[in-house]
């Protein structure tokens, strides 16, 4: 395997998108146990970073573009920015999905995100689940 396989930032033709998602995955696999989701879920209190993975939840297996999905929180570019990299940080950098820059991102190229199908159910579960003290979380997307 090259370096630029095993590195989910590297930018993918059309012809390695196989390759970019199994090494993407290989580097994010500590952000998608169990655990890990459930922590990241349920930790903090950004309701907009719920809504942001349960968007995401929504498109398993799917990449899905960073605008439709800032478009789903209902924030700026920027306000979502902001949100994702406080809960990155808060998970130690270990998001549950998988992010790949297209080319060009410097220069207003893309990113795309992907989660697995389970993570995808264990985060539409916790979205829909009543945890101790709160109403329904995202009672809008979740049902």
């Amino acid at each position: 395997m090259t370096a630029s396989e095993n590195n989910p930032h590297h930018q993918a033709s059309p012809l390695d998108e196989e390759a970019l998602l199994r090494g993407a995955v290989r580097a994010a696999r500590p952000g998608l146990t169990r655990a890990a989701v459930s922590a990241s879920y349920l930790g903090g209190s950004s309701e907009h970073w719920r809504r942001f993975l349960l968007a995401l939840a929504q498109q398993p297996e799917q990449w899905v573009t960073w605008s439709s999905l800032y478009a789903a929180v209902g924030r700026s570019d920027r306000q979502c920015r902001d949100i994702v990299h406080r809960a990155e940080r808060r998970g130690r950098g270990w998001p549950p999905y998988v992010r790949a820059y297209r080319s060009g991102w410097a220069e207003g190229g893309t990113v795309d995100y992907w989660m697995p199908a389970e993570v995808a159910a264990l985060v539409v579960q916790l979205a829909t689940a009543r945890p101790p003290g709160r109403g329904p979380v995202l009672r809008s997307l979740a049902g």
